[in-house]
């Protein structure tokens, strides 16, 4: 015979606790049920990311402009500072992010409903935040623009295909751009 680990009831061995109002019951794990998250506003979503990514290839581009002479430099420089946000900028679920900023969205876990987790901010951009890093060095430049905007084309039409509005990323992560409540 076995007893339960919170109340100290005897219990059938494969059962659980057989006493009503036994603490272990609130402390069971809820059986997973699928919710339908509402997806973010397609023209605030486009709008605030393609505002956002006109603004960091502006910054890109002024990098290499404001290096006097030291275009190398500069290039590294400003791809390494571009990707970098890039890779980090949902974190939170997105608070980091001027485009959901603009577009009053974030990045939620397309399951739970929860805010998304880190792995998940990061690994729906690494692909963005890679290419970026890849058009700072010479002679790759020229190859990782045209997969950037391709890249870009790709998730554009994905959002627009899908009735829940997710990216290639979030399709990848598990994730999805959700409205801000309030």
């Amino acid at each position: 015979m076995s007893f339960c680990h919170t109340c100290g009831e005897p219990e059938a061995a494969a059962a659980a606790c057989t006493r009503s109002d036994c603490p272990s019951k609130a402390l069971a794990p809820l059986p997973a049920t699928k919710i339908e998250l509402p997806p973010a506003n397609m023209a605030r979503r486009l709008g605030g990311s393609g505002l956002e990514l006109v603004t960091l290839f502006l910054v890109d581009i002024a990098g290499g402009f404001l290096s006097f002479g030291s275009a190398f430099i500069a290039g590294i420089c400003s791809s390494v500072l571009v990707g970098g946000y890039v890779l980090c900028k949902d974190m939170g679920g997105g608070t980091f992010s001027f485009g959901k900023l603009i577009s009053q969205t974030r990045v939620v876990d397309a399951t739970t409903g929860q805010a998304a987790t880190t792995v998940q901010c990061v690994g729906r951009n690494v692909s963005y935040s890679a290419l970026w890093l890849l058009s700072g060095i010479p002679f790759f430049d020229f190859g990782a623009w045209p997969l950037i905007l391709l890249h870009v084309v790709v998730d554009v039409l994905m959002i627009v295909a899908n009735p829940r509005g997710r990216r290639l990323g979030d399709f990848i992560v598990g994730t999805q751009v959700v409205p801000v409540k309030g």
